[in-house]
């Protein structure tokens, strides 16, 4: 069952929590082949939850608030909106929260939807967010060519600033 999560096969999601839960039970049986794919899998860590929210924008300030205060369910309503509309950050941050399961039911094919539509307006942060999709195979089959690509494009969107240009050399 590892395997299938782990791929997607047999009609289901992929799910690397799920793969690591049932690998964990075959390797605790003494599975050979389980425990190394249990060992494979511990550098794959799935994208971890905003313990907080920090934004500028003052669209998204009550949205932002209602995270920041562990009323998930409010969030995910003020986000879902403002994604509707376009909003890049907010369909980034409904797309984390469809992956943490947290305001809504967790649904990682939802959350790759959702931070698509970001990624397509060029929003970094959604790049990177839908990389690790692709690195660890959460809604999306795992990919590492497709991950690569989206961080490398996260990075070209990346605005470094360095200092002052009239700096002394």
């Amino acid at each position: 069952m590892g395997t299938y999560y782990e791929r997607g096969w047999g009609g289901l999601t992929a799910d690397i929590r799920a793969a690591r839960r049932w690998y964990a039970l075959a390797a605790a049986q003494g599975h050979e082949g389980a425990r190394a794919s249990l060992a494979q899998l511990a550098y794959l860590k799935p994208p971890e939850p905003a313990v907080s929210i920090a934004t500028t924008a003052p669209e998204l300030a009550p949205a932002a608030a209602a995270y920041n205060g562990g009323d998930f369910g409010r969030a995910f309503a003020l986000l879902q909106a403002l994604a509707a509309q376009g909003n890049a950050e907010a369909q980034t941050l409904l797309g984390d929260l469809y992956l943490s399961g947290r305001g809504v039911e967790g649904d990682a094919a939802a959350a790759v939807t959702w931070y698509w539509a970001a990624r397509n307006q060029g929003y970094a942060p959604a790049m990177r967010a839908l990389a690790k999709c692709y690195e660890v195979g959460l809604g999306v089959p795992r990919d590492m060519t497709a991950a690569e690509r989206l961080y490398a494009d996260a990075a070209q969107q990346e605005t470094f600033h360095l200092g002052p240009t009239d700096a002394p050399q």
